[in-house]
């Protein structure tokens, strides 16, 4: 049985000359359900969102301003305590990569990594662990916030 989320998905964004345009309907990347809950992340044009279920049903959230362009396909990581980590980034483009997190209220709290993660995790309490590029070290980075 699959969600019927199109009620809850963002509309096509209007043309824009100053990015190429980046898919024309809501494409979903990523979920992860855990103990507090289903969250989903997506993107649409240059945008990315989240979908989240709580027991009044689904939400959407830009996180665009919030996290920066998500990285395609990478599922949130639960943070603890309800909250999610997110692999966003400081520019359109996704490329400078950001460690974002929301906790359960809602709060966000971006910190640019200097570099670009390509992967995202954390053991059950702990920090969060990332693979990727940061100056001239390459390999797994962990208490980057």
């Amino acid at each position: 049985m699959a969600l019927d989320l199109r009620p809850h998905l963002p509309k096509a964004p209007p043309p824009s000359d100053d990015v190429p345009p980046g898919p024309l309907s809501a494409r979903l990347s990523a979920v992860t359900a855990d103990p507090s809950g289903v969250v989903i992340t997506g993107e649409i044009g240059r945008s990315s969102f989240l979908l989240f279920q709580t027991g009044a049903g689904w939400h959407r959230e830009d996180t665009s301003a919030k996290a920066g362009r998500m990285i395609r396909d990478l599922p949130p990581v639960p943070g603890g305590r309800g909250g999610h980590w997110f692999l966003g980034s400081t520019d359109v483009n996704g490329s400078d990569s950001a460690l974002a997190h929301r906790d359960a209220s809602g709060r966000w709290t971006k910190v640019p990594a200097g570099g670009e993660l390509t992967s995202l995790s954390a053991v059950p309490g702990g920090p969060p662990l990332a693979t990727g590029v940061i100056g001239r070290a390459s390999g797994v980075f962990r208490n980057l916030p």
